[in-house]
């Protein structure tokens, strides 16, 4: 028994699905192509008809092969990091932040230890301390090694 072929109301073209939903055409455009969708014919006028249901599909992320394609990828770019973490290309920012603090506490230790009025090193203080504070915010809960207290 064959199959009878879809209606016309089925297929749309880009333009006229993103007038209906609301989408965008563009990212309409960039996930058909990322799901591999083929038109499933074309306009008088040469744009390009695709079934409601590959649409829709797009739309969703109904792509199984789409998102093991991310998942492959989010893997390999994982395994990469590792690896330039490994031969010392990159380091992780919880050892960055660490080294910066560290150098933090020894210069706070150097500020107080100088001849200096205390309203100076109060103010050199501040601005280590702000310092300080920025890097902190640049790791995540838990990468963090605080010095001790100074000497």
């Amino acid at each position: 028994m064959k199959r009878k072929p879809a209606p016309e109301t089925s297929n749309f073209t880009i333009h006229k699905f993103s007038s209906l939903t609301g989408f965008d055409r563009h990212a309409i455009g960039k996930r058909l192509e990322e799901s591999r969708a083929k038109p499933s014919g074309e306009t008088s006028q040469g744009a390009p008809l695709y079934r409601l249901r590959d649409l829709v599909r797009a739309i969703l992320g109904g792509d199984i092969e789409a998102e093991r394609l991310r998942k492959i990828r989010a893997e390999a770019d994982t395994l990469e990091n590792k690896l330039a973490i490994q031969r010392r290309e990159i380091i992780p920012v919880g050892e960055s932040v660490n080294a910066v603090i560290q150098c933090g506490w020894d210069i706070r230790n150097t500020i107080l230890r100088l001849p200096i009025p205390p309203k100076e090193q109060d103010d050199m203080l501040l601005q280590l301390q702000k310092l300080c504070d920025v890097w902190r915010a640049r790791a995540t809960p838990g990468e963090i090694v605080e010095p001790g207290e100074p000497e």
